[in-house]
């Protein structure tokens, strides 16, 4: 009787002090993930590297991101860091979407010819003269569509597209004469990114596509192995290319997104809670940076027009000429980024025009 008792008295504490053991196993600083069992250090910080191609300073997407990464941090309480990696650092465009696919970079803002040669999809969305306006290229990069554009992005690449930001409406520059149709073009050689869409609108319109990297955009066009070339108002600014091309024109032929992408693994380790932190400040980053592109550039044509550059705007005709010089290139937008992506794109902009 005496060892069956002892032997009760021995499973009872067993018993009690298991239960002891479970109820310290849950979420805490030190314990372990009730649902997951994956350790949790509530003081662990997460350094996340952010990279471009733009200048680091005085620059829409530079400024933008030296304002949310502040923000990022604060309401982190110090969590997340993010270090700034502007001016190509850590490679071209390309090579920065390559980073992300191996997780070397965890956040990278690429443009829509760069990102094309991972998914070429996205470049139904340069088809020349398809946004009336920005505010209306917003809208569409804020819609569904979008969001199917940045699932399709995943599937292609493993990269995730956080949110669509703005690099800006690309114009052109001439160093001979200012631009007003495509009879002016006609001959010229002009610099282009590796887009095949935006080749073929050059083509279209009579010139000769050259496509450069934009790192070595200046030297070429200031020793004149290029005629022209076409940007965003402010970045033709912050780069100084006016300084070597006196002829700028306001015709916006493309808008150009810029997309904010990331290495999910890198970001989807971190607990939830700054997860969630860091999605609403890229969104918060997107407005920032739309806004401050729109601001940046109205002030960087004054400036540009303060330093003697020839700013034009196109008339009605003659934007009408440009358009439609420019249709034919929808054939090629097809060849290239798939019927699917130009009929679902084409159709959001038609409803976006309905309302």
């Amino acid at each position: 009787m005496k060892g069956k008792k002892l032997i009760a008295i021995l499973l009872i504490t067993l018993l009690a002090v298991s239960g002891i053991l479970t109820g310290c196993g849950g979420s805490g600083s030190n314990g372990s993930s009730e649902e997951s069992g994956t350790p949790v250090d509530d003081n662990k910080v997460y350094t996340l590297k952010w990279a471009h191609v733009s200048p680091a300073e005085n620059d829409k997407q530079a400024d933008a991101i030296i304002e949310i990464m502040a923000k990022i941090e604060e309401e982190s309480g110090g969590r997340i860091k993010i270090e700034h990696y502007p001016s190509s650092i850590l490679g071209n465009e390309e090579e920065i979407f390559e980073g992300l696919q191996l997780g070397t970079i965890e956040i990278g803002t690429l443009s829509a010819g760069s990102l094309g040669g991972f998914y070429p999809g996205v470049l139904a969305t340069t088809t020349p003269f398809l946004f009336q306006s920005r505010e209306e290229a917003w809208e569409f990069f804020d819609s569904e569509t979008a969001d199917w554009l940045a699932d399709q992005v995943f599937q292609n690449t493993g990269v995730k597209c956080v949110g669509w930001a703005e690099n800006g409406l690309r114009c052109f520059t001439s160093t001979k004469k200012q631009i007003k149709s495509p009879a002016d073009i006609k001959g010229m050689k002009i610099r282009t990114q590796q887009n095949p869409v935006t080749i073929a609108m050059v083509e279209s319109l009579g010139g000769s596509p050259q496509p450069i990297a934009f790192a070595e955009l200046y030297t070429a066009l200031s020793q004149g192995a290029v005629d022209g070339q076409e940007n965003p108002p402010s970045l033709i600014y912050t780069q100084g290319l006016y300084e070597v091309q006196p002829y700028l024109t306001l015709d916006y032929h493309v808008y150009d997104f810029l997309g904010i992408f990331v290495n999910p693994d890198s970001i989807e380790k971190m607990p939830a809670e700054l997860q969630e932190i860091f999605q609403k400040n890229i969104d918060e980053f997107v407005k920032i940076e739309r806004e401050k592109s729109r601001a940046y550039d109205e002030r960087d044509i004054e400036s540009m027009k303060n330093a003697g550059v020839s700013v034009y705007t196109l008339s009605q005709d003659e934007y009408k000429q440009m358009v439609d010089a420019c249709k034919p290139v929808i054939d090629v937008v097809r060849d290239k980024a798939g019927d699917e992506a130009v009929d679902k794109i084409l159709a959001q902009v038609e409803e976006l025009r309905k309302n």
